[in-house]
C-alpha cells in the first residue's frame, strides 16, 4: 500500500484480540426514503472519517526492522474516499415477523452484512478494512431499515465500537467536526502513559511467571475436535424481576449483595452446565471455567476515556472463575441459595480483581508486548470441549439512546451478529422500558451460542423455562 499517508501502530492490547469483526445490526423506523437515509448516513460517515481518518483504512500485519517482531498497524490515505457504506437493497425478510420474534440475530439474512465475520489468514496479512457498513430495507415496506456496522476487533473493543457509533450519530446531526484526541496523541502513547506507574513493575516479572499468574492466556494452540457438532444461536429475553427474585434469595448467604450481572452469569453458567452434563456424564468429575470480558478503562483513571475524549482502542482483559461441574449442575436458582451465592461470590471476585487493578492491565499489556508474535497467545480455556463458557456484557453501552438524526432517530433493535460457536453468551444493550415487554417490565436480552442438542435441552430445562417465561 505505497499510497498510504497515515500509519499508526496498534497497542499490545489491540493485538491480543481475535481476527474478527465486531458486528452489530441497528434497525430504525425511517421518516424518509432509503436514498435520503443513505445520503444522511454517508454524510455523517464522511465527517466522522475527518475526525478519525484511520476508520477508512486497513489493519495490516507488519514486523519491526530492528527485532523482526510481529505487530499490527493502521494505515490509511489522507483525504481518501470514505465510501464505506453499501446499499444492500430490499431483503426477503419481513420486519413485522422478525420484530414479533424479537429480531433474533440468527434470523437476519447473512447477505445483509458488508463483510464476513471472520478475517481469514489470506486477508489478515494483506490488510482488512477497519470499518464496513451496509444499509437495507425489509420487504414489507413500512419504512423500517437496517444498518449493519462491522469494525475490526484489533482496532476497537465493544466500548470503542459504541463510541464510534455515537460519534457517527452526532455527525449526522451537524455536530461541529473536531479532531479526534488520538490523532493528536496516538493510542499507543496514550495507553502506555496511563499505565506508566505499573508497567515497570510488570515488565520486571519474568514472562513465564506472568503466564502462570494469568491462566486466561496460553501459548498452546487450542486442540481442534475431529469434527464440529452443529451449533445454534438463540435470543432469550429474561425479565429483571426474575433475576431479582433469585438475588433476594441468595443475598443472605453471599459476602456482598450479588449484582444483576454476577447473578445472571451464575444462572447462565449453571443452566448450561447442567444440560451439558446430562448429555455427557463424564463432565461431572471435571471443573468448568466461566470467562467474562472486562473493560479496563475504569482503572486507568477518570480522565483516560470520557465522552469528550473517548479511547476507542482495546482495553479488554478477562476474568476467569472456576467451579466443579457437579456443583454447578445441582443449582436450580430457587432452592440452592447458599451454593448459588458461592458461585456469585466467585464471579464477582474474579471480575473485581480484573476490573479494579491497574496492575492487572499492566501485566496483560506486558505479556502481549514481550512475546514475538502476540497472535500466538491463545485463550486459556476450553473452546471446543463443551465445558467452559464465555460471557460478554454490552448491557451498559447505552446504544438505544443514540439519536441518528431526524431521518432515523433512535434504534428500535440493537443486535449483535450471530456466529457458529459453542459456549458463548452475550448480554445485549439494555432496552429502554418502553421497548421492553410492551413497556411493562425491564428485560435483559441474552444471545447464546451452543451445540444445537444442548440448546434444545436448555429450552426444556425447568429452571431455564421459569427464568425466561
Amino acid at each position: 500500500m505505497a499510497t498510504d499517508s497515515g500509519v499508526e501502530r496498534l497497542t499490545p492490547l489491540d493485538m491480543l484480540m481475535p481476527k474478527t469483526y465486531i458486528g452489530a445490526l441497528l434497525t430504525f423506523k425511517a421518516t424518509q426514503g432509503i436514498s435520503t437515509v443513505t445520503q444522511s448516513l454517508q454524510r455523517g460517515l464522511d465527517r466522522l472519517c475527518q475526525q478519525m481518518p484511520w476508520l477508512s483504512g486497513h489493519v495490516l500485519s507488519t514486523t519491526t526492522a530492528s527485532s523482526q517482531k510481529l505487530g499490527l498497524e493502521l494505515r490509511w490515505q489522507a483525504n481518501g474516499k470514505t465510501s464505506l457504506l453499501v446499499d444492500k437493497g430490499t431483503v426477503s425478510a419481513a420486519y413485522d415477523s422478525l420484530s414479533a420474534a424479537g429480531m433474533s440475530p440468527s434470523s437476519v439474512p447473512e447477505d445483509v452484512w458488508p463483510v464476513p465475520s471472520m478475517i481469514d489468514d489470506a486477508l489478515f496479512p494483506d490488510g482488512a478494512p477497519v470499518l464496513a457498513a451496509s444499509v437495507f430495507q425489509f420487504c414489507d415496506g413500512h419504512g423500517e431499515v437496517g444498518l449493519c456496522v462491522c469494525m475490526h476487533h484489533n482496532a476497537v473493543d465493544a466500548t470503542g465500537f459504541a463510541e464510534v457509533l455515537r460519534l457517527w450519530a452526532q455527525n449526522m446531526q451537524g455536530a461541529p467536526t473536531r479532531p479526534f484526541p488520538t490523532m493528536v496523541e496516538g493510542r499507543a502513547s496514550r495507553l502506555s502513559r496511563a499505565l506508566a506507574t505499573d508497567l515497570d513493575v510488570a515488565f520486571a516479572v519474568p514472562l513465564d511467571a506472568l503466564l502462570m499468574s494469568h491462566p486466561e492466556f496460553s501459548t498452546t494452540p487450542p486442540a481442534l475436535p475431529a469434527c464440529f457438532s452443529p451449533c445454534s444461536c438463540e435470543l432469550f429475553s429474561i425479565p429483571v424481576t426474575r433475576i431479582n427474585v433469585v438475588k433476594e434469595r441468595v443475598a443472605e448467604h453471599a459476602s456482598a449483595k450479588p449484582t444483576t450481572n454476577s447473578m445472571l452469569c451464575a444462572l447462565l453458567w449453571s443452566a448450561i452446565t447442567r444440560v451439558r452434563a446430562q448429555r455427557n456424564p463424564i463432565l461431572a468429575s471435571e471443573t468448568s471455567r466461566l470467562v467474562t470480558a472486562v473493560d479496563g478503562r475504569r482503572q486507568l483513571g477518570q480522565d483516560f476515556s470520557s465522552p469528550e475524549t473517548p479511547y476507542v482502542g482495546n482495553v479488554v482483559t478477562y476474568a476467569m472463575a472456576q467451579q466443579a461441574v457437579a456443583g454447578l449442575r445441582a443449582l436450580t436458582g430457587r432452592d440452592s441459595g447458599q451454593a448459588l451465592a458461592s458461585v456469585c461470590d466467585s464471579i464477582a471476585g474474579t471480575q473485581s480483581s480484573a476490573r479494579d487493578s491497574l496492575r492487572h492491565v499492566s501485566e496483560v499489556y506486558s505479556l502481549a508486548d514481550r512475546v514475538d508474535d502476540p497472535t500466538k497467545i491463545y485463550p486459556g480455556w476450553d473452546l471446543f470441549g463443551s465445558r467452559d463458557l464465555t460471557i460478554t456484557s454490552w448491557a451498559n453501552l447505552d446504544t438505544y439512546s443514540v439519536d441518528f438524526g431526524p431521518h432515523l432517530g433512535r434504534p428500535h433493535f440493537v443486535r449483535v451478529r450471530a456466529a457458529q460457536a459453542d459456549g458463548v453468551g452475550l448480554i445485549l444493550p439494555r432496552r429502554p422500558a418502553s421497548a421492553a415487554m410492551g413497556g411493562h417490565e425491564e428485560v435483559l436480552d441474552v444471545m447464546l451460542m451452543l451445540r444445537k442438542d444442548d440448546m434444545d435441552a436448555l429450552e426444556q430445562d425447568t429452571m431455564w423455562k421459569w427464568l425466561v417465561s
